[in-house]
């Protein structure tokens, strides 16, 4: 593991955490807050891990997109909810905060595993 992704991972672990917390709140605005950012930690996990320091927001997203092999899927499919919410001017519904919240834990698990086992589920 390169310097500094375990600390990145330990952010995102975090925020899933706290996420979590704020959704069996009803505190849906925190939980959807706090689920971006567990998100944005695990793809700047897994940039760090290829030697992309990247911190901005928007470049970790594209730069997500664009990762040879690509990033997992979980963690995309996070990444896309994530900017989705971002664009948003909507207060999130329990519904949509949940479905936040579940995809920044896979996100955080997908992009863990990937970091432990880089050439797991990677075509050659």
């Amino acid at each position: 593991m390169k310097p500094g992704t375990d600390k990145i991972l330990a952010r995102a672990a975090s925020a899933t955490e706290r996420a979590e917390e704020h959704l069996h709140r009803g505190a849906l605005d925190r939980a959807v807050e706090r689920a971006y950012h567990a998100i944005v930690h695990a793809a700047r996990a897994l940039l760090n891990e290829r030697g992309d320091r990247g911190r901005a927001h928007e470049a970790i997203g594209a730069r997500i997109e664009t990762l040879k092999p690509p990033a997992p899927p979980a963690l995309r499919a996070a990444m896309a909810a994530a900017r989705g919410w971002r664009e948003s001017a909507d207060a999130p519904l329990a519904e949509d905060a949940e479905r936040l919240v579940t995809a920044a834990r896979a996100a955080v698990d997908a992009a863990r595993e990937r970091i432990a086992e880089p050439d797991k589920g990677v075509d050659p």
